[in-house]
Parts: structure tokens; sequence; C-alpha cells
């Protein structure tokens, strides 16, 4: 019994020393109200269980993950800012984000994933999407993920993509890159259903419009200009046919700039009648609500002043 009794300790000894180790193994620092963890650089295999739970951002780069488990943020749902970039992750188990409701801005980037995790696009408050420097397939998932309504940042840059995936309506999304892929073709149409895009990276795609005709890239070019959309880019290299778009014939038939614009004004009714509801019920409910959770505590605080000057009286 008294071995058993020793061997019992000294497991539980082992287990709590492991345990400081790995609280130790990551530096912890504070910046404007942010508490975050350092763990970049360790060798790691795996997300450490036992940092403090209360951080907001960690830094998990450069270390040699290979899987994201369900289970491995479920202890740090505080989180808003995760670094996982320059890991070997290729595989990421169903509702590994789920977890983490108040992420905004996470770091996939140099990677070995073939396509985007679907529950990072379901995040609520996710505006900062990274996931260059992955060799994604086909459509890279997103055929299967939710639109994001929140996510204004979305970076997809030397990812072997030979057409840009079905990204659908991002009402948010301001900027977009693309650069640094295989891509042959982009359509304005592609990009429309994009609200408020901004900014457009396609440098180092060497193949873009290449030794095709220039419809293509005269409807993009002049869409582009339309919408006043940066393109981190020269002028696209739209061959042929350029003498008569210069003056101002246009040999190819263009779908209407209004057709086009369908879904952002879509988007834009949803989110002015999303305004209004609040506007028009929540906020004065909540108003109303307050109002009277004040004067009933008013009214309490009268009635005990009452019953205790009474009771002081009557004694």
């Amino acid at each position: 019994m008294t071995a058993m009794c020793l061997v019992f300790s000294w497991l539980l000894t082992l287990s709590v020393v492991f345990s400081m180790a790995e609280k130790q193994i990551c530096t912890y620092y504070t910046t404007v109200r942010v508490t975050s963890a350092d763990c970049s650089g360790r060798m790691l295999e795996d997300l450490p269980t036992e940092l403090l739970t209360d951080i907001q951002a960690l830094s998990m780069s450069h270390n040699r993950m290979r899987v994201l488990h369900s289970d491995s943020f479920r202890r740090y749902t505080h989180l808003k800012y995760l670094y996982l970039d320059d890991n070997m992750i290729s595989y990421v188990e169903n509702g590994t984000f789920e977890p983490l409701q108040n992420l905004e801005v996470i770091r996939l980037s140099h990677n070995a994933l073939e396509t985007v995790p679907v529950g990072v696009l379901q995040l609520p408050k996710l505006r900062k999407l990274y996931v260059d420097n992955n060799r994604l397939k086909g459509g890279g998932g997103f055929e299967f993920a939710p639109t994001s309504e929140t996510l204004e940042l979305l970076s997809l840059a030397n990812c072997h993509l030979e057409n840009l995936p079905p990204l659908g309506m991002y009402p948010r999304l301001l900027e977009l890159n693309i650069s640094g892929n295989e891509l042959k073709v982009l359509f304005p149409q592609q990009i429309a259903p994009m609200c408020r895009l901004h900014l457009l990276d396609l440098r180092g795609n060497p193949m873009l419009f290449n030794g095709s005709g220039g419809c293509e890239c005269h409807s993009l070019a002049t869409w582009i200009q339309q919408m006043n959309i940066y393109y981190a880019e020269v002028p696209l290299n739209c061959s042929t046919e350029a003498d008569e778009w210069a003056d101002g014939q246009f040999p190819c038939k263009q779908q209407p700039q209004d057709e086009m614009q369908t879904p952002c004004r879509a988007a834009s009714v949803i989110e002015e009648k999303k305004t209004n509801i609040w506007l028009t019920w929540i906020l004065p409910s909540a108003l109303v609500v307050a109002c009277l959770y004040i004067v009933l505590l008013l009214v309490g605080t009268r009635f005990h002043s009452l019953i205790s000057t009474k009771c002081g009286m009557e004694h």
C-alpha cells in the first residue's frame, strides 16, 4: 500500500511539474487591454492546454502542428487574435473554431491546407482571414462555406489558384488579395457581389488574360474603374482591340452594371432592414426597460426609506 501511495504521489507531482512547465513555455505580455501569449518558435506539435484562459491573443507561429483538434481552443474562448502561420497544418477537425465566438483575426498562412476550414467563416465577429501560401484545391472549400457578413479582409495569395474560388457575397469585404496565383481569367461578376471592395491585389498572375481575347480583360478594367476600386498592379495588359476600346467602341457585349450590382443592392437592403429593426424596436424597447428599472429602483429605495423612518419612530 505504501509503495502504491508513493507511486501515485510521484505521478501527481510529475503532472504538476509538466503543467507548470507548459505554462512557462510561452511568454505572456499585456498591451492596451489585450493579454497575449507568445508560443511561437517552440517546436510545438500540439496546442498547449494549460495556458491562461483569459488570453485574447495567441501566437503559435513557426511550430510543428499538423492537426487542429475539436477541443484545441475550448479553454480559450476570449481569443480575438489567433496566429497559426508557418506550421504544417493539413487537417482541421469539425467544430475546432466553434468556441472562438469573439475571434476577429486569424492567420493560417504558410501551412498545408487544401481547403479553408468551414467553421472559420461562421464566426460572428471575424474581420480578417489570412489563408495565403497554402495549396488550395478546386474551390478551396468556399463552395461549402457560408458567406461571412463581417469579413473585411481576405488573403488568398500564393495558393496555386487557377480560378477564383466561388466566394459569393461578402457585403463588408474591403480588401481581397489574390496575388501570386495562376489565374487565367477574372470576370467582373465574380467580384461584383463584394459590395464594398476597395483594394484588389492581382500582382504576380502572369497567366491572367494571357492569350485570351481583350473582352474579359477590358470588362474587368472597366468595372474596376467604374466602382473606384484600387488594384495593386500595373494597368491590366489588355491585348488587341485596344484602339477600338480607346475610341469608345466596345466590340464585346457587357453585362449591364445595374444587373451585376443587384447582389450588392440586395445586401444593402437586408442590412438596412436590420438597422431599422434595431432602431425601431430593439433600442426603444431596451430604453423602456431601462427606464422602468430605474423607476422601480427609485420607488423601492423610497419605500425602504419610509419603512426605516417609521420603524425608527416606533422605537
